[in-house]
């Protein structure tokens, strides 16, 4: 009996761990680029704390309405979530504007600096993400893991496999 309860709880914590790494991890394996929403500028849309789940495409396939990510003119690691208002296929730029802010970007968006298509997102997905990338985060998986391979171990300890399967 004590061993099918801690079976049991050993594996709902693993599925629990499972459930929340696999957003942020099987995506990747399909080509999926995971970028966290710091700011309001896309809500309602997407709000802020959310994953988005973006594609590389051809910048040539984008259109009006679609909402992209882009790295800053001048920021060498910072990203952009907004929306494509007018689209210059000759002088190859971007207008974009986040759903909420009143005016257009002022910096146009080069085709170059386009790093995808949001496809879909997950609401404030990237406060669980940014918590299980943080030292404290990983110390409690870890440790997680590490009680349900031990309840596994007890639970065999306890009552060897097959005497009462």
């Amino acid at each position: 009996m004590l061993r099918k309860a801690l079976n049991i709880i050993g594996t709902m914590i693993l599925l629990l761990l499972i459930a929340a790494v696999l957003p942020l991890t099987l995506p990747k394996l399909f080509g999926y680029r995971l970028y966290h929403i710091l700011t309001p500028s896309m809500e309602p849309a997407i709000w802020m704390d959310s994953i988005v789940y973006v594609r590389s495409v051809d910048p040539e396939a984008l259109q009006e309405g679609d909402v992209i990510v882009f790295q800053i003119a001048g920021g060498l690691d910072t990203m952009e979530t907004h929306r494509i208002v007018h689209v210059d296929k000759d002088r190859q730029m971007f207008t974009t504007k986040g759903d909420a802010n009143f005016t257009e970007d002022q910096n146009p968006v080069l085709f170059s600096s386009v790093m995808g298509k949001v496809v879909f997102h997950i609401p404030l997905y990237g406060l669980l993400a940014d918590w299980l990338h943080s030292p404290r985060g990983i110390a409690v998986c870890t440790a997680l893991f590490a009680a349900v391979l031990l309840m596994y171990v007890a639970a065999d300890r306890i009552e060897p496999r097959g005497k009462n399967e």
